[in-house]
């Protein structure tokens, strides 16, 4: 293993991206097939629909991380492509009909709730899934509400009753 390969490295950088060559999304086919796909079904699916995929699971990201940051992102890590494209190829077994229930294939549904689990907890502050997010994080300032003590508008006066 060389030194590049080991996370403890010191000056190892974050490696960020700001352009996806599939429009609407934040992982490229490469990466879907290399982080997502088992080996064995790499050839299983059409490009066409992989894209497809990416694009809809960018969106679902997008739709819960919106609350806090300014979406699309400008630049993400890693990290976050790992999540669409675990989203994405939930999405493509599902269409596919998998058994959720067989053996092989009972780690999809886990690879997606773990992938939906770490959105939501960025989306939720409990994670920041890396630096560079801050910057487009929303600034939501509290609005203070006061109002005056509501009067009764009948108040009974002694000549009221003259």
């Amino acid at each position: 293993m060389s030194s590049t390969d080991t996370p403890d490295v010191p000056n190892k950088q974050l490696i960020y991206r700001s352009k996806c060559m599939i429009p609407g999304s934040y992982a490229e086919l490469q990466d879907l097939i290399d982080l997502s796909i088992p080996d064995n079904a790499k050839h299983d699916f059409k490009a066409g629909a992989m894209e497809k995929w990416l694009r809809v699971a960018s969106s679902i990201a997008n739709s819960y991380i919106g609350q806090r940051f300014q979406t699309p992102l400008q630049a993400w890590s890693e990290a976050w492509v790992w999540a669409v494209c675990e989203i994405a190829f939930a999405g493509m077994v599902n269409k596919r009909g998998y058994n959720p229930e067989g053996t092989s294939e009972s780690t999809f549904g886990a690879r997606h709730d773990a992938a939906m689990t770490w959105i939501k907890e960025a989306r939720d502050n409990e994670i920041t899934p890396d630096p560079r997010l801050i910057l487009q994080e929303h600034t939501m300032v509290a609005v203070m509400q006061s109002a005056r003590p509501r009067m009764r508008l009948t108040h009974r006066k002694w000549w009221d009753d003259l």
